[in-house]
């Protein structure tokens, strides 16, 4: 919780209306800091709020809560930096609920990468690679898998379209996932004296 000492000589009658209900979200620290909401806010003039917020060092926003709490997922991505030609990339893609209530059929899809071809992991159909889960509590994650074989003359496998959707939820995008291939070979520019 957090309180705001009243200045000498000033008191506070009443809070009213949708202020009552009000929340102070702030940041006392010298760096910015991410807040996962856990249910739908609306600031003051009604608009409704992101479900995940920044905030500046040492300022702060306030916030009306517009309904019961909910899910607010995360997807996040990792892969090798590098791998040679013709190796394999395993990817691993975790789902967060950082919101305060659980997530409800969810389903998580990954668009093969150009350049590869799938091997395991997941349900692939169509270049489409896919995972369902019934539920995810608030405050856990579920990771999920699949390997693709990196295909010959392929330079770098960019993964850029995955995603997870659930029930009442927006669906969330994951960011780019480059991996090189061959990183060991060094193509220098020829420089002439």
């Amino acid at each position: 919780a957090f309180t705001y000492p009243v200045p000498a000589g000033m008191r506070v009658e009443r809070v009213d209306g949708d202020l009552a209900g009000a929340e102070l979200f702030y940041n006392d620290t010298n760096s910015v800091q991410t807040i996962y909401l856990e249910k739908r806010y609306e600031d003051l003039a009604e608009n409704e709020v992101p479900m995940i917020i920044t905030l500046q060092p040492f300022t702060g926003r306030i916030l009306v809560p517009t309904g019961d709490p909910i899910a607010n997922l995360t997807l996040t991505k990792s892969a090798p930096a590098g791998v040679e030609e013709g190796g394999t990339i395993e990817y691993r893609l975790t789902v967060t609920n950082k919101g305060g209530a659980a997530a409800t059929n969810l389903m998580v899809s990954d668009v093969l990468p150009v350049g590869t071809t799938y091997v395991s992991g997941g349900s692939e159909s169509g270049g489409v690679i896919t995972w369902t889960m019934s539920s995810l509590a608030a405050d856990t994650s579920a990771e999920f898998a699949f390997t693709v074989t990196v295909l010959p003359g392929t330079k770098a496998v960019r993964n850029t379209t995955y995603s997870v959707t659930a029930d009442d939820l927006a669906p969330v995008n994951g960011s780019t996932v480059i991996t090189i291939v061959d990183p060991e070979v060094v193509y220098l520019p020829l420089v002439m004296r």
